[in-house]
């Protein structure tokens, strides 16, 4: 895996030679892919290294959206630290798109405990990072309890984040839409998984969030694009339209 995201990324650079962007990469995966392990015996070159390894890891899931080709770089980086925060959001997010939810369970709960541990600390420090930090490992928290089955779990992370007019991704409205069915509550499902697919802008997404909806509903359309379809429909030549009678 490593030397296959090796060769794509001389590929990208190679293209266009000069970007610092691509350069600062090819060489993270570089050392990230020459295994230095060994000779890192010190707590010091332990942290660099694993968070060189978590930093190409990064940089090309959200170049390229491949978490395939970064799992490797990224468990190396957990082996080095298991307790960083960072690195097992990371795992959590692999393998969650690889659907292992038990496994992004573990992962996403030792970074919650840790995300928890350092805003406690009487440190002095500002906590707006940290607390943001927490927001999105909370709603990754929440979409993996879900699929878990864990419903109630997943609405109590959930609920009071949706106050305001703060945007979320569509993952977020499916877990919470389909929670909230699991426990009975149609009328309030129903609005959660519309936003979902509305806000999906991958069809393989959207067609999953529709099934859920259908389960709910009978349709896997939501309210508005039945209206739509009501209206096109009485607008074909020979439909009957409302009588002009009275």
């Amino acid at each position: 895996h490593a030397d296959g995201l090796l060769s794509l990324v001389e590929e990208s650079v190679s293209l266009n030679p000069d970007s610092e962007e691509g350069k600062k990469l090819l060489g993270l995966v570089q050392q990230a892919t020459e295994n230095p392990a060994q000779s890192a015996d010190k707590p010091e070159e332990i942290a660099v290294l694993a968070r060189t390894f978590n930093n190409a890891g990064n940089y090309v899931a959200q170049k390229y959206g491949d978490f395939d080709a970064v799992r490797d770089l990224w468990e190396k980086a957990l082996s080095l630290k298991p307790d960083d925060v960072s690195i097992r959001y990371n795992m959590a997010i692999s393998c969650y798109d690889r659907e292992e939810y038990a496994e992004a369970d573990k992962h996403i709960e030792v970074a919650l405990r840790g995300l928890y541990a350092d805003l406690a600390k009487d440190d002095g420090k500002d906590k707006t990072n940290l607390q943001e930090f927490i927001y999105e490992s909370e709603k990754t928290s929440a979409i993996v309890q879900s699929r878990l089955g864990r419903h109630e779990a997943a609405i109590l992370l959930l609920q009071d984040k949706f106050s305001g007019s703060v945007q979320h991704g569509a993952s977020v409205y499916h877990a919470y839409g389909v929670s909230l069915a699991a426990l009975g509550r149609k009328e309030e499902a129903v609005k959660f998984l519309e936003f979902a697919v509305d806000s999906e802008p991958t069809r393989a997404y959207q067609d999953d969030y529709r099934k859920s909806l259908k389960k709910v509903t009978g349709s896997d359309m939501t309210a508005q694009e039945r209206l739509i379809q009501q209206v096109r429909e009485q607008q074909l030549p020979g439909a009957r339209g409302p009588s002009m009678m009275a």
